[in-house]
């Protein structure tokens, strides 16, 4: 088969239309509010744990300096008779190295804590950036949320007491990912925070879960933490 040429791939998306209605309540923009602060402290936590080797090197390296640092300071203290503030400098290193040294022996401990605070510090973080992001979807609570999909450009309108306003319209398509209330776009595969939200229940995402294929959108992985999905 050949490859599509530019032109024919430009006409391909066009071709691709899709439109998505949903009623959107506050009981639907909890549950959505509740799976995107996940995906963005799953974002988070996948690009730190990242550095999780550089960490585990630097564990590594701690311990023998620590020693190596303790020895030292063992000399000083065993030779040095004249000078006191050597032998407090002596004294005060020898508490850091030790301490460097308790906190360097079980490193998979400490880095379990770390782990934890880190996830407890950042959930924080995704749900301040969650609420945020969702804030005037629910003044606007109860409507109806249209989008119109021509290829990856989308139109977004809004119909509250049966008027209807356009809220946004823009290129949506690359990396996306998706639950049963919401699905979200990144600007890049490393990017953290999302810069787009779709609105949808289960059949909707299905449906532009198809559409985004037809548009080789890329369906990014996540965590294995997951928010129910059920909507």
């Amino acid at each position: 088969m050949q490859p599509y040429t530019r032109a024919q791939q430009t006409l391909r998306k066009w071709m691709n239309r899709l439109t998505l209605n949903t009623t959107i309540d506050a009981d639907h923009l909890a549950r959505a509010e509740a799976a995107l602060q996940v995906l963005v402290l799953e974002r988070i936590i996948a690009r730190l744990d990242s550095f999780d080797r550089f960490i585990a090197v630097g564990y590594a390296a701690i311990k023998p300096l620590a020693l190596f640092g303790l020895l030292v300071v063992g000399a000083i203290l065993a030779f040095e008779r004249t000078l006191s503030y050597s032998i407090a400098i002596a004294i005060g290193a020898g508490a850091f190295f030790t301490l460097m040294l308790a906190l360097a022996w079980h490193p998979g401990k400490l880095a379990a804590h770390m782990r934890a605070w880190r996830e407890r510090s950042f959930a924080r973080t995704a749900r301040r950036f969650a609420r945020r992001m969702l804030r005037q979807a629910r003044k606007q609570a109860p409507f109806d949320a249209e989008y119109d999909w021509c290829g990856d450009l989308v139109s977004y309108h809004r119909t509250r007491d049966e008027r209807s306003s356009q809220v946004w319209s823009r290129r949506l398509a690359g990396c996306y990912l998706a639950t049963a209330q919401l699905t979200v776009f990144f600007k890049t595969e490393r990017a953290v925070f999302p810069h787009a939200i779709v609105l949808h229940d289960g059949s909707g995402g299905h449906a532009l879960g198809v559409h985004l294929d037809g548009l080789d959108a890329h369906r990014m992985k996540t965590g294995p933490a997951r928010a129910s999905d059920g909507d």
